[in-house]
């Protein structure tokens, strides 16, 4: 059975079928809704959807060139020019990823503008298959409860199941998609690490520690490299100094008469 119409009931509907694809304009209503069939489809538009697929699936591949170009090891760099080739890689990889984009955003903006199905019930939805599939924003809803059985999978793939009431959903499988999710690693700044130097001479007094290269003297000397860099003192407070006034013993003298 396919339905792009309307099939409403002010009661119960009832609908079995070896298969059922409810799309595009395809509406089904009722007070309660029960549908048996080998798989049941509530789509948009399924050639729109399967190409959408397969270009998320390219950028997905586009998505992953470009965290390898950004994963390269950049501590076994050695010069500007190895730098240059990495940044050059993520610019090429990035530029592939965005033009894939663009091609997926046409897609979507295709599929946007087409309605979805609806399969509706304002007290009770229930569905049995082989499979059910919920695709292209389409809704399943109902205002009381909603039970869903496959006895192979159920797949919501960017569409939309809702209930007032409870959910329940029985089967082997079950997958609840995003159909159009998609992130990709931007370099939001850089910076110039400082080069240091390890002092590795044996009996050194600073023998295993890191210093800037800027406090080394005849590093390209051939020869060794000698660390010239004199720690700051410590800065005190002026001393204040004062004369030391030296006391002297008095004299008594006794007169006699």
């Amino acid at each position: 059975m396919k339905n792009r119409g309307l099939v409403q009931a002010d009661e119960e509907t009832a609908i079995t079928a070896s298969n059922l694809k409810n799309d595009a304009t395809g509406r089904i209503y009722g007070n309660t809704i029960h549908v048996q069939a080998s798989h049941i489809r509530n789509e948009k538009n399924a050639n729109l959807e399967a190409r959408l697929a397969q270009e998320m699936h390219l950028l997905k591949e586009k998505a992953d060139r470009l965290e390898a170009a950004h994963r390269v090891d950049v501590t076994k760099f050695t010069s500007q020019a190895d730098i240059a080739i990495y940044k050059a890689n993520i610019q090429t990889a990035e530029s592939a990823y965005d033009a894939q984009q663009k091609v997926v955003d046409i897609v979507k903006a295709e599929l946007v503008s087409l309605p979805s199905g609806v399969i509706a019930a304002r007290e009770a939805l229930a569905l049995q298959a082989n499979s059910i599939k919920n695709s292209g924003n389409a809704l399943l809803y109902s205002g009381g409860d909603l039970s869903l059985a496959a006895k192979e999978e159920v797949a919501n793939r960017g569409a939309r199941i809702e209930a007032q009431g409870n959910i329940s959903i029985t089967a082997p499988l079950t997958k609840n998609e995003n159909a159009a999710f998609s992130a990709k690693r931007v370099i939001t700044d850089t910076k110039d690490n400082p080069v240091k130097l390890r002092i590795d001479e044996g009996g050194h007094i600073e023998q295993g520690q890191e210093f800037p290269a800027e406090e080394f003297r005849e590093i390209n000397s051939g020869y060794g490299a000698y660390h010239s860099y004199v720690a700051s003192k410590a800065i005190l407070e002026p001393a204040e100094y004062k004369p030391r006034r030296r006391s002297t013993a008095g004299k008594t003298s006794t007169a006699m008469s």
